[in-house]
């Protein structure tokens, strides 16, 4: 089972939440569009782009949660 973890600053909403995904060995890597780098963070949106009149964590899970099911999807692995 894979398990999205969103890790809130003390700045947030005026700065991005950073969202990490585990088990992340199998689905990491540069894939177009869907990135999880090697630590396990999903980049779910670029930094100059967060608003935070617009964004907040809803998006920060739905947007992850994307990006994960693309990477999956992508590489052929198990589902969640």
């Amino acid at each position: 089972m894979r398990k999205i973890a969103v890790v809130v600053d003390r700045y947030y909403p005026q700065c991005a939440p950073d969202a990490y995904v585990s088990p992340y060995d199998d689905i990491s890597g540069d894939l177009p569009r869907l990135h999880i780098y090697d630590d396990g963070q999903v980049c779910f949106i670029r930094i100059w782009e967060w608003n935070s009149r617009i964004h907040n964590l809803s998006f920060v899970f739905s947007q992850s949660k994307l990006v994960v099911f693309g990477a999956i999807h992508l590489r052929g692995r198990a589902s969640w």
